[in-house]
């Protein structure tokens, strides 16, 4: 399977006409799982930024990232109440399984509409922005993994009132005391899940809003968690049996796949304000991690299908292909593709990766 390809047919066959289904049993959908959504968020912003990259919106793969973007669209309009209230999941039969979602599912679609509704065209945003402004009438206090999340779809916005100004500048604040307040150079004293993330949206959001404390408080971050993760010579994520505590020792297993996307996201981040090629290497590290470059050493590609399996084990690969892991696999994918194109305008030069 090559490496810089956008295969979206292992999500498609993940999606029905109700939505994208959570878990994968091997290559099949697993209809006990049901749907939720976390990953029709996160399938959202991917498919939107697939579309935004591909140029020529004839081609099939932008024109199959806009049909399945429509279907994610549909099942947030479902899945956010009139009141703005979330519901994560739901069974195979569309059945309601609880009685309201997370912070972090809260954050994730924030961070997805707010990126549709100001980078689509307008057949495609509107939507997005009267999701937005349903989902924005219930605000609510976040952890830092959540608070990552609802950052950057800020700093996806093109204006904001003064009352809106207010808040997210206290957003950055919070996001700088977590940091500030915890026992390592990281916004926790334990490393999780999704731990780029934390990174980008620092760097992004104080970036973005002109606070370099916040910024270089990502950047701080961000070194650490290389340190933390790239020190065999290849990218090794934080294992989720046991994480990483501070003065602890870290797991080694279960590796995911998210954890590659949202470090290549972070790292892409870094590059875009350095234009440092020390970045360039370790993005392209997070990709060929899915492709052997691993504490294993195999790969987590299926090679018949083109699916993404959902990690790595300490006595091997988790052969089941779910729906984060296919997102992850593709996001990953598309920033080394992304980088490309950027660093061959940003350093007039002929960039390979």
């Amino acid at each position: 399977m090559e490496k810089n390809s956008l295969n979206l047919k292992p999500l498609e066959r993940m999606t029905d006409d109700f939505g994208l289904l959570q878990h994968g049993y091997f290559s099949l959908p697993d209809y006990r799982y049901g749907y939720c959504i976390d990953d029709n968020a996160r399938a959202a912003w991917l498919m939107a930024r697939i579309i935004n990259y591909i140029d020529d919106k004839s081609v099939k793969t932008s024109k199959t990232a806009e049909k399945l973007l429509r279907r994610y669209l549909a099942f947030m309009n479902m899945a956010i109440g009139a009141d703005g209230e979330i519901i994560n999941f739901f069974d195979f039969c569309g059945n309601a399984l609880e009685e309201s979602g997370s912070s972090d599912s809260y954050a994730r679609t924030f961070l997805a509409l707010s990126y549709i509704a100001n980078n689509m065209s307008l057949e495609i945003a509107a939507p997005a922005a009267d999701l937005l402004t349903r989902l924005s009438q219930n605000e609510i206090d976040l952890p830092p993994h959540s608070l990552a999340h609802y950052l950057l779809g800020f700093t996806y916005h093109k204006t904001a009132s003064e009352e809106k100004k207010e808040h997210i500048f206290k957003c950055c604040e919070k996001m700088h005391d977590y940091f500030e307040n915890s026992a390592w150079n990281w916004y926790l004293d334990i490393m999780t899940y999704d731990n780029g993330r934390l990174c980008e949206a620092a760097i992004v959001a104080g970036d973005r809003f002109e606070l370099p404390k916040l910024m270089q408080s990502g950047f701080k971050a961000l070194d650490h968690l290389i340190k933390c993760t790239f020190s065999q010579g290849y990218f090794s994520p934080i294992g989720c049996h046991g994480w990483y505590k501070a003065n602890g020792d870290r797991a080694e297993f279960d590796q995911q796949p998210i954890e590659a996307d949202s470090m290549a996201r972070a790292l892409m981040a870094a590059y875009r304000i350095t234009g440092n090629h020390y970045y360039i290497k370790l993005i392209t590290e997070c990709r060929d991690w899915f492709y052997g470059a691993n504490i294993l050493g195999v790969s987590l590609v299926n090679d018949e299908f083109g699916g993404a399996y959902d990690g790595l084990t300490g006595v091997g690969v988790n052969l089941n292909q779910g729906a984060e892991s296919n997102i992850a696999l593709v996001s990953t994918i598309l920033s080394v593709m992304e980088l490309e194109k950027e660093a061959n305008n940003y350093n007039d030069e002929k960039i390979k990766v």
